[in-house]
């Protein structure tokens, strides 16, 4: 049986956060599409993702290694709304 020090015990209806198990996961998804040759590092974003706009051209390679110069939160989560008001 698996236990949780935060949550107790663990079953298979339990919710867990999922912390930064997201950035593994999507690493993985892009090495294997660079791979496979369906997008380099170098493919700009509005490529992949319609209607993505941004001040300067960012790329796959910027955005998998964090220095893409995104802000910390999407603005529509800044301020008032990321505190829930």
């Amino acid at each position: 049986r698996v236990q949780s020090a935060v949550y107790g015990p663990v079953s298979e209806d339990s919710v867990l956060e999922l912390g930064s198990i997201t950035k593994v996961v999507t690493g993985l998804l892009l090495a294997t599409a660079v791979v496979r040759g369906d997008v380099t590092l170098d493919t700009q974003l509005p490529q992949c993702l319609s209607g993505a706009r941004s001040r300067r051209p960012i790329n796959l390679g910027d955005l998998a290694s964090h220095t893409a110069g995104l802000p910390r939160l999407p603005i529509a989560l800044s301020g008032a709304a990321a505190r829930g008001a």
